[in-house]
């Protein structure tokens, strides 16, 4: 069915209201899913929304610092709302960076988040470099084996232009396991050779996953591991089978000052004469445009802006509603 995109947006940040949440909480948790859902990237929207609201009576109050380096902060997360965690790592981050030039925050004991994007473009909001990766409950394979040992270790980084930033948000697996929730609601098939069964063959049946292949094959794998290690014992957080429910993975923050190096406007003036070349290269005969990171998911968005509603599928509606109707 297709709903008003606001509406959609007013449905999620009442479901949080009517859960106890306060009209500013609602909407920073729910702006991220709905952000999420419009921008394309709809194994991290309304789903996953509906999948993570029954985690959210187990939050115990604001994340706590446990060491304070100045330019590197650990926090113990309290068991936070995952979007309220970041909101509030990311301010950190950039008061810190602003102090220091580059900033690091380290972050566990929270519940998850959805796509690290969003979060990343609030630091190049702010003309700063941002990145962000997280580890999670074992998911992946590595190069050559088929049991489930690393994360998907998604990665996120964001670039300040004179335009809109350039943001890198991807997983280090050829597919997050959140598309196994996005297929069963939007009837999708999962991607042929991506998902593993126990074994170890490939599957497109979402009941039968055990797996995801990192892409890339060893190359992938690689930076799976070394994402797992910023996120995980770097910052004390657990990693591998040590990781035995979503307070134990890990989330690492870090912004750069690009102003310590150069003006910030001649920085940017760089990036754009970079972008611009890209964007005029030579293409192969089937390829009409060549797309910046970030840019397919910011037209997707300015597209259902436009048009004012959105598709999403009957059941997922129908839940939304017994959400909305349920006493609390």
């Amino acid at each position: 069915m297709k709903i008003n995109v606001n509406a959609l947006r007013s449905i999620l940040i009442n479901i949080l209201v009517r859960k106890g949440f306060s009209s500013e909480q609602a909407e920073i948790i729910a702006n991220e899913y709905w952000e999420s859902e419009i921008s394309g990237k709809k194994t991290h929207g309304v789903a996953k929304f509906l999948k993570e609201l029954q985690f959210l009576t187990e939050r115990n109050g604001e994340p706590k610092i446990i060491l304070d380096k100045g330019a590197v902060v650990l926090l113990d997360g309290n068991k936070e709302i995952g979007q309220l965690a970041a909101k509030y790592c990311i301010e950190l981050l950039i008061k810190r960076t602003r102090q220091y030039g580059t900033a690091i925050i380290g972050i566990n004991n929270i519940q998850r988040y959805g796509a690290l994007g969003f979060w990343v473009r609030q630091i190049a909001k702010k003309d700063l470099i941002g990145i962000i990766t997280n580890s999670c409950e074992p998911a992946t394979t590595v190069f050559g084996g088929i049991s489930p040992i690393l994360g998907t270790n998604p990665i996120a980084v964001s670039i300040p232009t004179s335009k809109d930033p350039i943001i890198l948000d991807m997983a280090t697996s050829k597919a997050s396991m959140s598309f196994l929730l996005y297929s069963v609601f939007y009837k999708k098939s999962l991607p042929r050779k991506t998902f593993l069964d126990s074994e170890g063959e490939y599957t497109q049946d979402p009941s039968k996953v055990k797996a995801v292949e990192n892409f890339g094959e060893y190359k992938g794998y690689g930076l799976s591991l070394i994402f797992q290690i910023l996120s995980g014992s770097l910052i004390k957080a657990k990693m591998g089978h040590q990781i035995n429910s979503m307070y134990d993975i890990g989330y690492y923050f870090q912004a750069i000052d690009p102003s310590i190096f150069q003006d910030i406007k001649s920085f940017k003036r760089q990036n754009d004469q970079l972008i611009k070349e890209i964007k005029a290269s030579e293409r192969k005969p089937d390829v009409k445009q060549i797309f910046i990171p970030g840019e397919k998911s910011k037209i997707i968005k300015e597209k259902i802006l436009k048009d004012e509603s959105i598709k999403i599928p009957d059941k997922l509606f129908n839940l939304l509603n017994k959400q909305i109707n349920e006493k609390h």
